[in-house]
């Protein structure tokens, strides 16, 4: 039975969403947020409004996990299937990464407190990482490289199996309402699970409502947040019909909800109450706020207008969860963040300095891509060689 080749749209989102989490990173690792809040003036401006652009992509990977998950029969074959191949992926990288991190930092006498007076965030990881990996605490970096769930290596993929753990019961249940059911649903945790904890963090409003102790949303990253988008993902599947057209109107709700958003943050972020911004920098930057909700919604139903089928985005589409482990592990990724220098106050003052910052996002892109490329075709070789032993035991023993 010849395999159905999947539509590139959403392949292609997937690959943005990518360059997107890197971008992310550029400024939570690299510096750029930093530098951007000690410059001040325009530089924070145009940094904060580029900043409204990137922040979707971890809801819109859960959104497309809902769309492509939710199935109207429970099959528990069906829907567990891709768990061992995303779990051993994860044991993979960290045992590989944190063998390397120490043979890095045991070659590296490189200490970032003796060549720096004012601390940049990169030197600020490596020190982190240099202190995981000394002393007792190397012990535990040991252990933790064989738990990769248990020991939350990584956030997102630690989500990621628990949802896809839970899947098939979520389905269960949201096949058996329909679509006015649902749209409560949606309505309910949209209100508890966005404005809430959204209007629960904004200056003159964090002390009267609170989230402590009651919804752990985490800004937007927790298991509850992923499992609000998933849900999402399966009412746009279930419900939202796909017409196979290619609809701007989508792509100019995202850019809007972009702007009102940074507006909101620019003029009122600074009205403070009680030293709080009203519209301050956690309301701008939490993936659960509604904006940036609604803008994952509108940048996913976008993409699935696209109806072209391309193997060679689909194939580095796969690489996706590959790029994420390698270069947010959190003992390598000090050492990628400090060897790129996107720190430099220089760097974002002329054509080619901004160049060198876009080069540098798909450089990390382009080398995991291939890195994981080359770990599918490790394991593809390991898997034939397993069942071509199986076929000649079971012939021999026949």
């Amino acid at each position: 039975m010849q395999k159905v080749q999947r539509k590139s749209g959403i392949e292609l989102l997937r690959i943005i969403c990518m360059l997107m989490i890197i971008v992310l990173h550029v400024y939570t690792y690299g510096g750029l947020n930093q530098l951007s809040n000690a410059q001040g003036g325009r530089f924070e401006v145009i940094s904060d409004f580029m900043w409204s652009f990137f922040r979707t992509p971890v809801n819109v990977f859960m959104i497309i996990t809902g769309y492509f998950m939710s199935k109207d029969v429970l099959d528990f074959k069906k829907s567990y299937r891709r768990i061992p191949k995303v779990y051993v992926t994860m044991l993979f990288y960290s045992i590989l990464l944190t063998v390397l991190s120490f043979i890095i930092y045991s070659n590296n006498g490189f200490s970032p407190s003796e060549t720096a007076n004012n601390l940049t965030s990169a030197d600020k990881l490596e020190i982190a990482t240099i202190n995981k990996l000394s002393g007792r605490f190397a012990v535990y970096s040991i252990i933790k490289m064989f738990f990769p769930l248990l020991s939350k290596q990584w956030y997102f993929l630690t989500n990621y199996v628990i949802i896809l753990l839970l899947s098939p019961f979520i389905n269960k249940v949201l096949v058996e309402i329909d679509k006015k059911q649902f749209k409560i649903l949606l309505g309910l945790l949209f209100v508890f699970l966005s404005i809430y904890p959204t209007i629960s963090t904004m200056g003159g409003l964090k002390e009267i409502f609170s989230t402590n102790k009651v919804l752990p949303i985490e800004y937007g990253k927790s298991m509850i947040s992923f499992l609000f988008m998933f849900i999402i993902g399966a009412y746009l599947k279930r419900f939202v019909k796909d017409d196979e057209k290619l609809h701007f109107k989508y792509l100019g709700y995202f850019v809007g909800l972009c702007i009102i958003d940074f507006s909101l943050y620019y003029f009122l972020g600074n009205v403070t109450f009680n030293k709080v911004g009203f519209y301050n920098a956690s309301v701008f930057g939490q993936f659960s706020n509604p904006f940036v909700i609604l803008e994952s919604v509108s940048i996913f139903l976008f993409f699935r207008g696209f109806q072209f089928k391309s193997r060679i985005i689909n194939y580095i589409a796969g690489t996706t969860i590959g790029i994420y482990a390698i270069h947010e592990h959190p003992l390598i990724r000090s050492f990628i963040w400090s060897h790129n220098e996107l720190g430099d106050p220089n760097l974002y003052n002329n054509f080619l300095g901004i160049m060198f910052v876009i080069a540098t996002i798909f450089k990390i892109f382009i080398i995991c891509s291939v890195i994981d490329m080359a770990r599918q075709g490790l394991f593809s070789g390991v898997t034939k060689l397993v069942q071509k032993f199986k076929k000649n035991t079971t012939s021999e023993e026949a």
